[in-house]
């Protein structure tokens, strides 16, 4: 491949900046299940009690050491692995990650971010103002994403706010031992851009 950028498109197809494994026709049948086996979007009110949980079971993460929360963060990332990002479990996940953010960079998620941060994980879009801490709320699905084994791909409108969320969230990240890619315009590289996105948050 030339080294011009490596873009979506009938040439270089869907996703040019890794190597894809033809999908099955037993693939494409599970894919379909599971769009009908979707479950329903949470209101605002779930959301809302959602956060309120979020908010109880932090509190008493406050308490535990630098040793426990580790602990606590290996036992998570096994049980998201095994049984997805649902319920209970992305409960302890946001108030893990909300409680790591404190610690690690000074920042805790407010009631509206978590909300924001679920609605996300769910599948949803969520609409937030100017200074109501976008780059802080969108840690909370990717962290809980990630640790359950799926990529994720944080996107944004430049290469600018890229690189800078990406370093002012790396040592969250890393905290939480998650690995973090970063995807350039100008990054040219084919090979490059495949590190990047072998990520597990991109």
């Amino acid at each position: 491949m030339s080294s011009a950028i490596a873009r979506p498109g009938i040439s270089q197809g869907a996703y040019p900046e890794r190597v894809e494994a033809p999908r099955s026709g037993l693939d494409r049948v599970v894919d379909r299940v599971s769009e009908w086996l979707k479950p329903s979007r949470p209101g605002v009110a779930d959301l809302e009690s959602f956060a309120k949980r979020v908010e109880q079971a932090r509190q008493l993460l406050r308490e535990e050491s630098e040793a426990q929360l580790e602990e606590r963060t290996e036992k998570l990332r096994a049980a998201l692995f095994r049984e997805g990002v649902d319920g209970d479990l992305a409960v302890d996940g946001f108030a893990l990650i909300s409680e790591q953010s404190r610690r690690v960079l000074g920042m805790e998620p407010y009631r509206v971010q978590i909300m924001a941060g679920y609605a996300m994980l769910r599948g949803m879009m969520a609409e937030m103002q100017t200074g109501e801490g976008k780059t802080l709320t969108a840690t909370l699905p990717t962290c809980c994403a990630a640790l359950a084994g799926m990529p994720v791909h944080v996107i944004t409108v430049n290469d600018y706010l890229v690189e800078r969320d990406a370093e002012l969230m790396r040592p969250l990240y890393e905290k939480l031992g998650l690995s973090v890619g970063v995807v350039l315009d100008s990054d040219t590289e084919i090979e490059t851009r495949r590190a990047a996105y072998r990520a597990e948050i991109t």
